[in-house]
């Protein structure tokens, strides 16, 4: 059976299977594609989230400010 074939097979579980591989395997050569030709630190503080103020001099409320941006942001 060809790709086409389990993309439009009957079971639920196999359609479900083979989508997570092709985007497991699209996001792995984007990302090694991303590392390889673009410049270390090209987007170091462009994202919003760098500015955000997350650190504090306790462990415990700079995790719950990660834990709420990502939540929010996520």
């Amino acid at each position: 059976m060809n790709l086409y074939g389990w993309l439009k097979s009957d079971k639920v579980l196999v359609r479900v299977v083979v989508l997570w591989l092709i985007c497991a395997l699209l996001f792995a050569l984007a990302w090694t594609a991303s590392y390889y030709l673009l410049p270390e630190g090209v987007l170091r503080g462009k994202l919003l989230a760098s500015h955000l103020p997350v650190e504090t001099s306790q462990v415990t409320t700079t995790f719950l400010r990660i834990l709420a941006v990502n939540l929010l942001l996520g």
